[in-house]
Protein backbone atom coordinates (compact mmCIF):
# COMPACT_ATOMS: atom_id res chain seq x y z
CA UNK A 1 0.00 0.00 0.00
CA UNK A 2 1.55 3.30 -1.13
CA UNK A 3 2.07 6.04 1.31
CA UNK A 4 2.37 9.71 1.46
CA UNK A 5 3.51 11.23 5.08
CA UNK A 6 3.70 15.05 5.01
CA UNK A 7 5.65 16.20 7.94
CA UNK A 8 5.85 19.87 9.14
CA UNK A 9 9.25 19.72 10.47
CA UNK A 10 12.81 17.50 9.82
CA UNK A 11 14.18 16.33 13.50
CA UNK A 12 12.88 18.52 16.43
CA UNK A 13 13.90 20.24 19.19
CA UNK A 14 11.54 20.66 21.88
CA UNK A 15 11.28 24.07 20.33
CA UNK A 16 10.52 23.34 16.75
CA UNK A 17 8.42 20.42 17.71
CA UNK A 18 5.57 22.94 19.55
CA UNK A 19 6.36 25.92 16.23
CA UNK A 20 5.62 22.85 14.09
CA UNK A 21 2.30 22.15 16.24
CA UNK A 22 1.51 25.52 15.81
CA UNK A 23 1.15 25.74 11.90
CA UNK A 24 0.10 22.13 11.72
CA UNK A 25 -3.04 23.01 13.90
CA UNK A 26 -2.80 26.47 12.34
CA UNK A 27 -2.75 25.27 8.20
CA UNK A 28 -4.21 21.70 8.74
CA UNK A 29 -2.83 18.83 6.77
CA UNK A 30 -2.22 20.44 3.26
CA UNK A 31 -0.35 18.44 -0.07
CA UNK A 32 0.96 19.84 -3.53
CA UNK A 33 -1.88 19.50 -6.39
CA UNK A 34 -1.97 20.72 -9.68
CA UNK A 35 -5.20 21.77 -11.27
CA UNK A 36 -5.74 21.39 -15.29
CA UNK A 37 -8.43 20.64 -17.80
CA UNK A 38 -9.72 17.10 -17.53
CA UNK A 39 -8.13 14.55 -20.54
CA UNK A 40 -11.23 14.30 -23.01
CA UNK A 41 -11.61 18.46 -22.91
CA UNK A 42 -7.63 18.64 -23.50
CA UNK A 43 -7.45 16.51 -26.21
CA UNK A 44 -10.26 18.08 -27.92
CA UNK A 45 -8.73 21.72 -27.86
CA UNK A 46 -5.30 20.01 -28.57
CA UNK A 47 -6.89 18.77 -32.12
CA UNK A 48 -8.48 22.09 -32.93
CA UNK A 49 -4.69 23.10 -32.47
CA UNK A 50 -5.26 25.49 -29.36
CA UNK A 51 -3.09 25.76 -26.54
CA UNK A 52 -3.68 24.26 -23.30
CA UNK A 53 -3.34 26.78 -20.30
CA UNK A 54 -0.81 25.97 -18.24
CA UNK A 55 -1.62 23.65 -14.79
CA UNK A 56 -2.28 25.72 -11.73
CA UNK A 57 -0.32 24.29 -8.94
CA UNK A 58 -0.51 25.51 -4.71
CA UNK A 59 -1.95 23.73 -1.81
CA UNK A 60 -5.07 21.03 -1.25
CA UNK A 61 -5.82 21.10 2.08
CA UNK A 62 -7.57 17.90 3.38
CA UNK A 63 -10.63 17.96 5.21
CA UNK A 64 -12.70 15.30 6.46
CA UNK A 65 -15.28 17.81 7.42
CA UNK A 66 -15.99 18.19 3.83
CA UNK A 67 -18.22 15.70 1.94
CA UNK A 68 -17.13 17.23 -1.84
CA UNK A 69 -14.00 18.46 -2.95
CA UNK A 70 -13.90 21.65 -4.40
CA UNK A 71 -11.32 24.01 -6.45
CA UNK A 72 -11.04 27.74 -6.60
CA UNK A 73 -13.13 29.22 -8.62
CA UNK A 74 -10.64 31.31 -9.85
CA UNK A 75 -8.25 28.89 -11.07
CA UNK A 76 -11.59 27.26 -12.40
CA UNK A 77 -11.78 30.43 -14.66
CA UNK A 78 -8.57 30.86 -15.61
CA UNK A 79 -8.36 26.97 -16.88
CA UNK A 80 -11.41 28.09 -19.12
CA UNK A 81 -13.36 25.12 -17.86
CA UNK A 82 -16.69 24.82 -18.50
CA UNK A 83 -19.52 24.79 -15.50
CA UNK A 84 -21.48 21.99 -16.23
CA UNK A 85 -24.39 21.83 -13.00
CA UNK A 86 -24.09 23.55 -9.59
CA UNK A 87 -24.33 22.04 -6.43
CA UNK A 88 -25.69 23.17 -2.72
CA UNK A 89 -23.19 23.54 -0.10
CA UNK A 90 -23.99 23.78 3.29
CA UNK A 91 -21.47 25.58 5.68
CA UNK A 92 -22.32 26.14 9.53
CA UNK A 93 -23.59 29.50 8.82
CA UNK A 94 -24.86 28.99 5.24
CA UNK A 95 -26.01 27.90 2.45
CA UNK A 96 -24.94 28.45 -1.10
CA UNK A 97 -25.17 27.32 -4.97
CA UNK A 98 -21.62 26.89 -6.51
CA UNK A 99 -21.07 25.71 -9.99
CA UNK A 100 -19.60 22.04 -11.00
CA UNK A 101 -16.50 22.10 -12.92
CA UNK A 102 -14.40 18.98 -14.66
CA UNK A 103 -11.24 18.73 -14.12
CA UNK A 104 -7.97 16.71 -13.51
CA UNK A 105 -6.13 16.32 -10.57
CA UNK A 106 -2.74 15.38 -10.01
CA UNK A 107 -0.07 15.88 -6.61
CA UNK A 108 3.32 16.92 -7.83
CA UNK A 109 5.94 15.22 -5.57
CA UNK A 110 4.00 12.63 -4.53
CA UNK A 111 3.15 8.89 -5.80
CA UNK A 112 -0.59 9.17 -5.42
CA UNK A 113 -2.19 8.80 -9.30
CA UNK A 114 -3.89 11.25 -11.21
CA UNK A 115 -7.57 11.81 -10.13
CA UNK A 116 -10.47 13.09 -12.64
CA UNK A 117 -13.50 14.48 -10.57
CA UNK A 118 -16.62 15.07 -12.85
CA UNK A 119 -17.61 16.92 -9.76
CA UNK A 120 -15.29 19.72 -8.14
CA UNK A 121 -17.67 22.11 -6.69
CA UNK A 122 -16.12 26.02 -7.56
CA UNK A 123 -15.49 27.89 -4.25
CA UNK A 124 -13.30 30.55 -2.95
CA UNK A 125 -10.37 29.19 -1.77
CA UNK A 126 -7.19 31.53 -2.37
CA UNK A 127 -8.07 33.73 0.60
CA UNK A 128 -6.85 30.28 2.62
CA UNK A 129 -3.75 29.91 1.06
CA UNK A 130 -5.27 27.12 -0.97
CA UNK A 131 -6.15 25.88 -4.52
CA UNK A 132 -7.79 23.10 -3.51
CA UNK A 133 -10.34 21.79 -0.36
CA UNK A 134 -10.28 17.69 -0.71
CA UNK A 135 -13.26 16.14 0.50
CA UNK A 136 -14.12 12.65 1.70
CA UNK A 137 -15.04 12.23 -2.16
CA UNK A 138 -11.49 11.96 -2.39
CA UNK A 139 -10.28 10.52 0.80
CA UNK A 140 -12.68 7.04 -0.19
CA UNK A 141 -10.60 4.29 -0.39
CA UNK A 142 -7.77 5.52 1.25
CA UNK A 143 -6.24 5.69 5.10
CA UNK A 144 -5.59 8.78 6.74
CA UNK A 145 -3.96 8.96 9.94
CA UNK A 146 -3.61 12.45 11.73
CA UNK A 147 -0.85 12.72 14.30
CA UNK A 148 -0.99 15.75 16.17
CA UNK A 149 1.83 14.85 18.51
CA UNK A 150 4.51 14.28 15.74
CA UNK A 151 3.17 16.79 13.54
CA UNK A 152 2.92 14.24 10.74
CA UNK A 153 -0.12 13.31 8.64
CA UNK A 154 0.22 10.18 6.54
CA UNK A 155 -1.76 9.12 3.71
CA UNK A 156 -2.08 5.16 2.44
CA UNK A 157 -4.38 3.91 -0.87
Amino acid sequence: MPTHDIFWHAIPTAQERERAAEAMQMFGPRINVAISMPDVLAATLTASGVALPTPHVGFGLIDTGASTTSIDDDVAVALGLPVVDTISIATPTTVSQHPIYPARLTFPGTQLPPILFQRFAGTRLANQGIIALLGRDFLAGKFLHYDGVWQRVSLSW
